[in-house]
């Protein structure tokens, strides 16, 4: 792949990062950066690190009640384990997905909407502008 499909994904992760709610972050770090290079390398889709960030806000919004907050997502590193998860649970079996995480089972509805969620990122073609579109192996 070239530079440029390089730049565009690196891109498309930094800022799919920073327009996250829960981020601290304004401007991405080096670090950051280097992350999403490594994804790019990988050949890491975009949409299982849109599915990942997703998935782990989700998590964090089902919090009990009367838990202290959680500190902002100080770096993208923070999605990794998640990236890590979604490619190695298949998309036709989204329970392997949810049985580790920190849902609350009392709601049923909740992770069954989060189920088809992450299921319809995974299985879609859903691209972040036409550049996207035309660079093989970014959607």
């Amino acid at each position: 792949m070239s530079t440029t499909d390089r730049n565009i994904f690196v891109q498309a992760v930094l800022d799919l990062y920073l327009g996250l709610p829960h981020s601290a972050a304004r401007r991405p770090s080096r670090n950051d950066r280097r992350l999403a290079e490594h994804l790019f390398e990988r050949r890491v889709p975009l949409k299982i690190v849109r599915a990942a960030m997703l998935l782990a806000i989700a998590r964090r919004s089902q919090r009990p009640i009367d838990a202290p907050p959680l500190t902002p997502i100080r770096s993208l590193y923070y999605f990794t384990p998640v990236i890590d998860e979604l490619l190695t649970s298949p998309a036709d079996q989204p329970s392997s997905i949810t049985s580790s995480s920190t849902f609350n089972t009392s709601s049923p509805d909740q992770i069954d909407l989060m189920v088809i969620l992450i299921r319809f990122l995974m299985a879609a073609d859903i691209s972040l502008g036409a550049s996207l579109i035309s660079a093989p192996g970014l959607g």
